[in-house]
């Protein structure tokens, strides 16, 4: 089962991920390739988190959806 922490990482990780999107399409004109290079890979990896924090997710919800519906309960 996730744990607060979990949830409060997440959050931190998508704020991270929209501050950063936010700089990138303010900043593109003056931001050099090299730069722009570094940023994409940063927010691909933040990205990368978030995705697998929901698929973990989406696993938790289709277990606790399968044992209402056999009748099991935690």
């Amino acid at each position: 089962m996730p744990t607060r922490q979990d949830i409060q990482d997440i959050t931190t990780t998508t704020e991270h991920l929209y501050a950063l999107l936010e700089v990138m399409s303010e900043q593109y004109k003056s931001i050099n390739s090299f730069q722009m290079e570094n940023l994409v890979e940063i927010a691909y990896l933040l990205s990368a988190k978030v995705n697998t924090w929901a698929v973990k997710e989406e696993k938790i919800v289709l277990s606790i959806e399968g044992q209402q519906r056999n009748g099991k309960r935690d």
